[in-house]
């Protein structure tokens, strides 16, 4: 393993599934989508998939 993979390992992606937005939550990925659109999570969109930016999850969790 090169250092650089010990690096990437380590740190989390900046971005988060739906899926991985509800797991931090403990809820359905249905509730996601209803904070979206009550603008409290903004969607980054790349290509056909949707991601979140994990900075604004975890402050919108309160584990700034």
């Amino acid at each position: 393993m090169s250092h650089r993979d010990v690096a990437n390992a380590a740190a989390p992606s900046p971005l988060m599934t739906q899926r991985e937005v509800a797991a931090f939550f403990k809820c359905e990925p249905r509730t996601i989508r209803n904070w979206v659109r009550r603008g409290l999570l903004k969607p980054i969109r790349i290509g056909r998939r949707t991601f979140y930016c994990r900075t604004e999850v975890e402050a919108l969790g309160g584990f700034e």
